[in-house]
């Protein structure tokens, strides 16, 4: 695995995805856009956030493993796949957390069981 950069912020700044559309190891800048905009909370303590970072196809059993940075630790957070085509489940697994000096990455897998290829990012956030 490449290794983490955090660019030094104490937030969320940077998704990662090896393999698929962005490449390995690519990264993509979560600021000051819709992306990185958390959605209307469901309930106290719940920080979700939606359609984070590039589009990614899946074609039927195709897998794709992503990163997230944040400064800190925030605590615990699950993310999952957005899918972008109706009828189509992804499933995410091999969730993951580990904690650096003054940073720390989430990890999931994603993995298209449906019977098309799609298109997906990602969903998801924070527990506290």
């Amino acid at each position: 695995m490449p290794e983490p950069d955090n660019g030094g912020t104490a937030r969320r700044d940077f998704i990662r995805k090896a393999g698929g559309v962005l490449g390995a190891g690519a990264a993509v800048a979560l600021t000051g856009t819709a992306a990185a905009a958390p959605a209307a909370a469901a309930g106290p303590g719940i920080d979700a956030t939606r359609n984070i970072g590039a589009w990614t196809w899946l074609n039927p059993g195709g897998a794709s493993y992503w990163w997230l940075s944040y400064g800190g630790d925030p605590g615990p957070k699950l993310f999952t796949a957005d899918v972008k085509s109706p009828g189509i489940r992804h499933n995410a697994t091999d969730f993951g957390k580990a904690i650096f000096n003054g940073y720390t990455e989430y990890y999931v897998t994603i993995i298209n069981v449906g019977g098309a290829g799609a298109y997906h990012n990602l969903e998801g956030g924070g527990l506290t």
